[in-house]
């Protein structure tokens, strides 16, 4: 039942079975064959990848009204501990799950035809963002799916190839990367992805748990960041002015380069070297479109 409630955008359906009735919002089953499905879009669905593979890519007044359903729908799933990067391989005997996807079928072994992928639910967004037509707006589900733990893998990359996404996908993931590793990260990619309001508000919420409690102040910030955060890189969804990151990206990239302009021409080749030292040579040419643009003189 909730995998009909969440293919059909119903969230007053979808709270009511996870409340009351107790149901498993990670629960699989095998969805209905479809021709324009592709092959890899064959396995077990949870109700997180209903939901999403039905987003509607175009929009009058009724699918305005459904989509923000869905979203609801999405957000009701994913706060009761849905998975955003559940995949499961089937693979042969003699072939290797792909290297990328998160979860393994122990059971692959069973099987001798050939393997049979299902997508995590945040590689089906991506599939449905890169084919949106003009008129799709993007409704802050990206925020909603990264600030929820989806992992920016490889894959996950090149299904984004040819939409904006991409180039915003592996700036965040190489930035996840290096505060990982506990290694600065450019104050361009904070411009890039926070507002000045949200920055504003950040350092105001620094100062306030320091006046009240000094004593515990940095990990009492760090937790309530994360919280309302990925990381300090942008705000997670219910915490933004903006919605969609996408659209936000786009416009503040442009905004970015005419404050830029302002700069000495040393200065933004300065800027230039240093955001090209803070990307790999393959991760390089994907963003290089991105930095030419905030470096244009």
């Amino acid at each position: 039942m909730l995998h009909i409630a969440a293919e059909n955008a119903r969230p007053e359906i979808a709270r009511f079975l996870i409340k009351e009735c107790g149901a498993d919002v990670n629960a699989k089953i095998l969805p209905a064959p479809s021709e324009e499905e592709d092959e890899e879009y064959i396995g077990h669905w949870t109700p997180l990848h209903c939901a999403v593979s039905n987003i509607r890519l175009t929009f009058g007044r009724k699918e305005r009204i459904c989509t923000k359903e869905r979203m609801e729908l999405i957000e009701t799933l994913i706060k009761n501990d849905a998975d955003v990067n559940f995949a499961v391989v089937i693979a042969a005997p003699d072939e290797g799950p792909d290297e990328g996807l998160e979860v393994d079928s122990p059971f692959h072994s069973l099987f001798d035809g050939p393997r049979v992928v299902t997508p995590s639910p945040f590689h089906l967004l991506l599939d449905k963002m890169r084919h949106r037509d003009k008129e799709w707006i993007e409704f802050g589900y990206l925020r909603l799916f990264l600030s929820s733990g989806a992992i920016i893998d490889e894959k996950g990359i090149k299904k984004a190839y040819g939409d904006p996404s991409e180039v915003l996908l592996c700036i965040i993931s190489k930035a996840i990367h290096l505060l990982r590793k506990r290694e600065r990260v450019p104050r361009i990619v904070y411009d890039l992805l926070l507002t000045d309001t949200d920055k504003a508000f950040l350092k105001n919420l620094a100062l306030s748990i320091e006046k009240r409690l000094p004593v515990c102040s940095f990990k009492l910030f760090l937790k309530i960041r994360d919280f309302i955060s990925l990381r300090g890189l942008f705000m997670a969804y219910g915490y933004a002015r903006i919605k969609s990151l996408t659209q936000f990206f786009l416009d503040n990239t442009y905004r970015l380069r005419d404050k830029n302009m302002m700069r000495k021409a040393a200065d933004r080749r300065d800027f230039k070297a240093e955001f090209q030292n803070f990307l790999e040579p393959d991760e390089r040419e994907i963003v290089d479109p991105t930095i030419d643009l905030l470096c244009r003189a």
